[in-house]
């Protein structure tokens, strides 16, 4: 029940104006005024004194805060003081409302566990608490009764499986934050065996309900506007850091396109926004995809004979790289090397290639029969059955590479050349974009 101190009752009873009506209404000899003044503050006293000490209730609050509005204009002070006297009544109301509730949840668990009480319905009908109480208590009951049955007929109820566990082990300091997850986790790591009818069960499911809600948070997370911005970037930077076959020469393939600008102070952030719009629609995009689709939203050009020609660099990269691993695994089988003896040999092979190749004699020039013509300028070296047009330039240096390469994989990879033609594994098609 509120209790007020009389100092702060008096305060809201006393009123300076009526006391001033008072002492004018003498002057002027108006008894009957007078009188009637002195009923209405009387019965004004009453009222006030009868909510301000009553228990606090949603209709006393709703009287108190009538009253202030009624007296905002007339009398504000008193009115400031009315507001206080209803907030404070709220915090008790609310306090002893939790109070009670967590009392009846108490009740509805003791109902639930006991085992003599078979008809939880007629059990708390005959309960001496409010009705509108009464179907809150049988709610609860039958619920933690129902879990209390599910329990004795299903023991891994009341355990957790890898899945939940492994993500509690990740997100522990995440999860710790909230008082019900501590609650139930110390029901679950408890080790003296000690547990109510239904306990572990019970702490079991509200820990997989947290869990649930978190994941759940993570993966909305997901999709803020900061973690869109962060993947879109990352998807950008390992887009641009690929290797582009069109720096120094005239036009641009996709690589470099993006890289300018990504580095362009204009267009970089409605870059990003445009890459992180691909990333929310797929968010297993990509960065090619995603970045590609990106500039040719923003109307950014780059010639798709260059980008043909980088992409045919990255399917020749791959090539080599497979028939390098297979090499190493024939290696293995037939001459029975561990794989790092297998690298060694192929980079010995490899090398001995190359130097050969440096050291072959330099066959003389036949005397010219005519005047020497000026020297032609150095045609760059294209691999035969490429268009020039479509095909970028390699330097002699990737040439000799290439050639040493395909000279010590020759050596080793007949079997496995038979195989792959039998198999059809280089099918020839031209890359296209998706």
């Amino acid at each position: 029940m509120a209790k007020f101190s009389q100092t702060f009752l008096q305060g809201l009873l006393n009123n300076p104006m009526q006391e001033g009506l008072f002492e004018a209404a003498k002057g002027l000899g108006q008894t009957p005024f007078i009188m009637g003044l002195q009923q209405e503050r009387k019965k004004q006293q009453n009222k006030m004194e009868e909510i301000i000490s009553g228990a606090p209730t949603l209709e006393r609050i709703a009287q108190l805060r009538s009253m202030a509005a009624s007296m905002a204009v007339t009398n504000p002070k008193r009115a400031e003081a009315l507001v206080t006297a209803a907030t404070n009544m709220q915090k008790q109301y609310d306090a002893d409302q939790a109070r009670q509730d967590q009392q009846f949840t108490g009740m509805a668990q003791k109902i639930a566990s006991d085992a003599n009480i078979g008809n939880i319905a007629e059990y708390v009908d005959g309960l001496n608490i409010p009705e509108w109480r009464k179907s809150t208590v049988l709610k609860q009951a039958t619920e933690q009764r129902k879990l209390i049955i599910s329990e004795q007929e299903n023991k891994n109820a009341r355990t957790l499986s890898d899945d939940y566990l492994n993500f509690i082990k990740k997100h522990r300091s995440i999860l710790d934050k909230n008082p019900a997850f501590q609650t139930a986790m110390s029901v679950m790591e408890r080790e003296d065996g000690n547990f109510a009818v239904g306990e572990r069960l019970i702490a079991a499911k509200n820990i997989r309900d947290i869990v649930d809600n978190e994941i759940e948070r993570q993966s909305k997370a997901q999709f803020t506007t900061a973690s869109v911005q962060a993947q879109a970037t990352g998807l950008i930077n390992n887009f641009i850091k690929q290797d582009s076959i069109s720096e120094g020469i005239w036009g641009r393939d996709a690589v470099e396109t993006a890289r300018e600008v990504f580095n362009s102070e204009e267009f970089k952030d409605e870059f990003v926004k445009f890459v992180g719009a691909e990333y929310e629609k797929s968010p297993n995009i990509t960065a090619e995809l995603a970045v590609k689709n990106a500039l040719d939203f923003m109307g950014e050009k780059y010639s798709d004979k260059l980008e043909f020609g980088r992409l045919i660099n990255i399917e020749e990269d791959v090539s080599l790289k497979e028939q390098r691993e297979e090499i190493i695994a024939y290696l293995m089988d037939k001459e029975d090397l561990s794989r790092k003896e297998a690298i060694r040999e192929i980079n010995r092979r490899q090398a001995a290639l190359a130097i050969e190749e440096q050291n072959k004699p330099v066959v003389p020039p036949l005397p010219p029969a005519s005047p020497t013509p000026p020297p032609a300028a150095t045609t760059p070296l294209i691999p035969p059955g490429r268009n020039p047009r479509l095909y970028p330039a390699v330097t002699p240096e990737q040439a000799q590479r290439r050639n040493s390469v395909s000279q010590a994989f020759s050596t080793y990879n007949r079997e496995a050349a038979q195989r792959r033609e039998d198999q059809s594994l280089f099918t020839g098609g031209r890359p296209t974009r998706n």
